[in-house]
């Protein structure tokens, strides 16, 4: 079938569905022309989620990534990272939606809840536990207040029953200092693979049973000075 998305505005989305593929939530950034325009969410039916409005964001590329609640058949976790924050403080936050509730219309039943308040890379990513039960985000700093200060600093997160907590953080690959790229696991969750927009690119292994990266393979280092290449997405 065909229907028209809300979403109306330059910026990545994120989207859940259950396992016959069929959508349940959506969401992105609608550019209506205010300075305080922030993510909103919708459902199915393509109307706005309950209170699925002012959920921090900023329209970049790959900053807003639906979870679903582990032992849930109802609940999804949001999240979303602030890169330069000129609106909304900088960090990593979550929301959480029941897309059940409100006749299957849903309803945001808590937003921006804080889980860190590092400047964020214009990358999140999300891959299942080895338990086949959980889910790891990972999250990557940079820091935009001095492009001199390069690092190679990743924060793993671990979304179980109770939600998303802090697991492991970890200094490995390849240094750069740009905010602009992407995160992309392979279908198997075994590698991680990372562009910027300085032009690094790498992939590192990934554990899913212990959440730890090792073994980083850069493929190229991040240019020191413009021009840039500006490698601003994955595909594999």
């Amino acid at each position: 079938s065909t229907f028209i998305s809300m979403n109306k505005g330059r910026s990545g989305t994120s989207s859940l569905c259950d396992s016959n593929n069929s959508l349940l939530l959506y969401a992105g950034y609608l550019s209506d022309g205010t300075s305080q325009t922030r993510c909103r969410v919708y459902n199915k039916f393509h109307t706005k989620v309950l209170n699925g409005d002012s959920i921090f964001f900023e329209p970049w590329y790959h900053s807003i990534l639906f979870v679903p609640k582990p032992s849930s058949d109802s609940i999804a976790f949001l999240f979303s990272n602030i890169v330069v924050g000129e609106i909304d403080p900088f960090g990593l936050y979550y929301s959480i939606i029941n897309y059940k509730a409100n006749n299957d219309s849903g309803l945001v039943v808590q937003k921006n809840v804080q889980l860190n308040n590092r400047p964020a890379f214009d990358g999140l990513a999300a891959i299942k536990h080895g338990n086949g039960k959980y889910w790891w985000v990972i999250f990557k700093d940079w820091n935009p207040l001095s492009l001199l200060t390069y690092n190679n600093r990743f924060h793993v997160y671990l979304v179980n029953e109770n939600g998303p907590i802090l697991f492991q953080t970890q200094n490995i690959g390849v240094m750069n200092n740009d905010g602009g790229g992407q995160l992309l696991f392979n279908e198997s969750g075994s590698l991680l693979y990372l562009c910027t927009w300085a032009g690094a690119l790498e992939y590192l292994s990934f554990d899913r049973c212990t959440g730890q990266l090792s073994n980083p393979i850069i493929v190229e280092q991040p240019h020191s000075t413009q021009p840039y290449p500006y490698y601003a997405s994955l595909a594999l």
